[in-house]
């Protein structure tokens, strides 16, 4: 097995002890049984690279440089760009970096506990499953749901990607986009069920040119019976920071698309400040940092208002 260890006084490493200390996940049967909305099944998804993904921002591995900068790669910035260049950091920079792993650790923190059980301790589902590489149940989430609209793919991002990612982090909800689903389900959209118009693989929707936003999958039941939300509603959500009520025990909400710049949501870009300040303050390239200096990148995160959302179009 291989031996990983938990950052901070504890050290303590996962071997076949700790694993048999653990109470093991269980899977239900209804997502091993059902369809599920499954993601890219590419073979970049090796075990180190599944493990950089999903427990880099977990303070759990031995390497946590190694695995910031694999999550940092999924960015469109040029290899020799300032923001991939952890080592030469500025304040300007350094909140563009730990706004993204905030945003990175909001959408795949729900599988952790899964992950570590499968990656480490030898507790998978059934092989008869065929659950993916990347595919995780990541019980009791709730979920944002869109397609993503068939403009350019810098408007499609900045304007449905970016909102949806904020609005998800706002309502602790993981953003998921989905095109080219089949189904004859009235309750689900057709901009939903319609391919994606820049994409030319099999799945044609945004995972042919873009890692998976998330590990989370839901299933076909999942989003055949989504709650649905309308212009109305996110302009509720957007102006007061909250879901009205009725939308409180929702599994998964369907958004309307956006086709025009929006206000960002309120409260978002403060509760991302909230996930790295509680949960990513000794990840590199801030480990040795003071209180002082890591509490002044947090707050240029919020800033004067200017949310520099463009930066987050590949979170």
């Amino acid at each position: 097995m291989q031996d990983i260890f938990l950052q901070g006084p504890s050290a303590t490493q996962i071997t076949p002890e700790f694993c048999s200390g653990r109470v093991p996940f269980q899977w239900s049967d209804a997502w091993l049984t059902e369809e599920r909305i499954g993601n890219n099944a590419a073979e970049i998804f090796t075990k180190e690279r599944v493990i950089h993904l999903l427990l880099g921002t977990s303070h759990i591995i031995s390497n946590p440089s190694k695995a910031v900068r694999t999550i940092f790669s999924q960015t469109l910035s040029h290899p020799k760009s300032d923001f991939l260049n952890v080592a030469n950091g500025n304040i300007q920079d350094d909140a563009y970096r730990l706004m993204f792993l905030a945003i990175h650790h909001h959408q795949h923190k729900p599988a952790q506990q899964e992950a570590i059980d499968r990656l480490f301790c030898n507790n998978s589902p059934n092989s008869s499953s065929s659950v993916g590489d990347f595919d995780y149940e990541c019980p009791g989430t709730k979920y944002l749901v869109v397609s993503v609209p068939p403009f350019g793919i810098g408007f499609s991002l900045l304007y449905t990607a970016v909102e949806v990612i904020l609005l998800a982090i706002r309502t602790n909800r993981v953003a998921l986009f989905i095109n080219s689903f089949n189904t004859s389900s009235p309750n689900v959209p057709d901009s939903i069920k319609k391919n994606w118009n820049l994409a030319s693989c099999d799945r044609r929707d945004l995972q042919c040119l873009f890692m998976p936003v998330s590990p989370c999958a839901i299933t076909r039941t999942d989003l055949e019976n989504a709650t649905h939300a309308n212009h109305g509603d996110i302009r509720h959500l957007r102006s007061t920071g909250a879901l009205s009520e009725n939308f409180e025990n929702a599994k998964v909400i369907i958004l309307p698309q956006n086709s025009m710049p929006q206000p960002k949501p309120r409260g978002a870009l403060e509760r991302v400040r909230e996930i790295a300040s509680e949960e990513l303050a000794n990840l590199p390239p801030w480990t040795d940092m003071s209180i002082e200096q890591f509490d002044t990148i947090l707050e240029a995160i919020v800033g004067d208002g200017s949310t520099n959302v463009w930066m987050l179009e590949d979170a």
